[in-house]
């Protein structure tokens, strides 16, 4: 599932009548080239030292503080020679002289534990597992660093929060173990916002009707969890969003997440994309010649529309949760 996501297309009255939106975004300072990956947000106005490398502005490393010899220096730039201080160590190259330190005595201290109600002895991967979650102590959580260049994948425990994949964050840190913390799509760039979402390895791990496990953009990883919500009445997403219904392109697969950007525009109101329009409705093309206005969703099923309109399915059937959705015209 490596296609690009959309916004649902192709109303009945016209093949040219839809929703642009295709799903490739920016987030924060961590910058993402196309439409499945996803990196942590961290805030937008942070510089060298937030954790969160800004290649925008020079930055080749963010290791969350400005000292040097400890492998990122205090402009956030990789040094080169001893990388004794970082963990794990970065490679300057060179040989290594001098194994690792050894007491020689027995190990007493026991495996992590992952706060869970069954332990069956040690977290099988090291140094620990995002799904399901093991490996690492009281108060962490098993995360991605994304501080690396993309393409290289190392999991480390780090602080955990206690928000849940209901609700919004500004950082990692912030949700539970379990989620990560990314970006939402959003038709308009400038509408930065960011949730929890669930770990998953596959489809069963996902709940809810539009709900599916997306890849997160390595093998290595598991995918994470597309969030569940009405595109009516945006239960299942926080204020500031709105519940869209999106599209795999390659595969046709539809699925239901928050999105980044609302608007106050309702039934007939201008627009130029969905963020202009208030959660409920979205941005169409009624005629094919770029008059586009917001158009309220229904539920075919009641066929209840205002203003004496009337609830039109969609040409292919838009289902979710077993219901099906349609748009009122």
């Amino acid at each position: 599932m490596s296609g690009r996501v959309r916004g649902l297309a192709a109303l009945a009255m016209s093949a040219a009548l839809g929703v642009a939106g295709v799903w490739g975004l920016s987030v924060g300072c961590a910058e993402a080239e196309g439409n499945i990956y996803r990196p942590p947000v961290c805030s937008a106005t942070g510089g060298c030292g937030d954790r969160c490398v800004n290649y925008s502005i020079g930055e080749e490393c963010d290791d969350g503080n400005r000292l040097p010899h400890d492998g990122c220096d205090a402009s956030c730039r990789l040094e080169s020679g001893s990388d004794a201080g970082d963990t794990p160590p970065r490679d300057d190259g060179g040989t290594d002289t001098t194994p690792p330190a050894d007491d020689g005595g027995t190990d007493t201290t026991p495996p992590r534990d992952d706060g869970g109600t069954t332990d069956s002895g040690s977290c099988p991967e090291s140094p620990c597992r995002l799904r399901p979650y093991c490996g690492c102590a009281a108060g962490e959580k098993c995360t991605v660093n994304f501080d690396l260049l993309p393409g290289t994948v190392e999991k480390l425990c780090g602080p955990a929060g206690s928000a849940t994949s209901s609700q919004t964050c500004t950082a990692d840190s912030e949700c539970m173990a379990g989620t990560v913390c990314a970006g939402l799509f959003s038709a308009d760039p400038a509408s930065v916002v960011a949730m929890c979402f669930d770990y998953c390895t596959s489809a069963s791990d996902c709940s809810g009707g539009g709900s599916i496990c997306l890849p997160l953009g390595s093998a290595a990883l598991p995918g994470y969890c597309s969030h569940a919500c009405d595109i009516m009445t945006n239960a299942g997403c926080p204020s500031g969003t709105s519940c869209r219904p999106l599209e795999i392109i390659s595969t046709g697969e539809k699925l239901t997440d928050c999105t980044g950007g609302s608007g106050s525009g309702t039934q007939g109101a201008y627009c130029v994309d969905d963020t202009d329009c208030r959660p409920g409705f979205w941005c169409a093309d009624t005629s094919g010649l770029g008059d586009t206005e917001c158009i309220a969703f229904c539920r075919v099923s009641s066929g209840i529309c205002s203003g004496g309109l009337s609830c039109n399915p969609f040409d292919t059937p838009m289902t979710f949760g077993g219901v099906e959705y349609g748009y009122c015209y």
